[in-house]
């Protein structure tokens, strides 16, 4: 006999200040069904509007971003199981990875790094997007398998 699967509520998460983008551009920051999060690309401009000006300052205000919309999700960065990040300049990979540090000093999740020839805005430099299943993340102390 098959098991029949009882469907999961979609939520779509788009923290305070983003609603403009929900309606202007008709998508979700995050979604979050079940257990899982799926985020989308995070730019690095702040709460104003403005962008960073180096790859260091757009980093960051990405990561920051993506840390808001997984808490409005009910989860945070330690819960992040994939990375995927989009860069205009590869040579500026180290500072990127610099950055990412401060946000992931261990326990580390996957990392796919794609090389672009543009993003959304001309004034961008970098585009970060996660999937995080919520409660996964391990304590800051604990040691990963295979470590």
């Amino acid at each position: 006999m098959r098991e029949t699967l009882s469907p999961q509520p979609r939520m779509l998460i788009n923290p305070a200040g983003t609603e403009g983008l929900y309606t202007t551009w008709q998508f979700s920051q995050g979604v979050r069904v079940g257990e899982m999060i799926w985020t989308a690309g995070q730019l690095g401009v702040d709460g104003e509007g403005r962008f960073g000006t180096t790859l260091e300052e757009q980093a960051r205000l990405a990561f920051i971003n993506l840390r808001s919309v997984l808490e409005a999700g009910g989860s945070s960065l330690a819960d992040v199981v994939e990375l995927v990040t989009y860069h205009l300049a590869m040579d500026e990979l180290p500072h990127f990875a610099a950055v990412k540090a401060e946000f992931f000093p261990q326990n580390y999740p996957t990392w796919t790094v794609v090389g672009v020839t543009a993003l959304a805005l001309p004034e961008l430099l970098v585009e970060v997007k996660a999937v995080a299943v919520v409660g996964s993340g391990l304590p800051q102390n604990a040691e990963p398998a295979d470590a």
